[in-house]
């Protein structure tokens, strides 16, 4: 795993985030793409991630509904550093390079 996230980073740094998160969260790319800046909690001693729900039944509408995920600090500081300087409101922002 270790190896794919390197070269994951290796082809783009943007890449490089998307496939450690996935690996770190084990989430899919339809989970990762929803994902928005106010989703990463890294100020606490223990860092993770709001994960949104797999759309996987649609019983219920699990588009809004979020599990926690606890990640790495190495990779919270990853994502603290890919947040966007100038956004206005970082809860309604999406990570779209992610």
């Amino acid at each position: 795993m270790r190896r794919i996230v390197a070269a994951g980073y290796d082809r783009d740094h943007s890449l490089g985030v998307m496939v450690e998160v996935a690996a770190v969260t084990g989430a899919r790319l339809s989970q990762l793409a929803r994902l928005e800046v106010g989703d990463l909690q890294a100020d606490g001693p223990e860092p993770r991630l709001l994960l949104p729900l797999s759309a996987k039944g649609r019983a219920r509408n699990k588009r809004h509904e979020r599990r926690p995920v606890p990640i790495t600090a190495a990779l919270a500081s990853v994502l603290k550093q890919e947040v966007p300087r100038t956004a206005p409101d970082p809860s309604a922002t999406e990570l779209s390079g992610w």
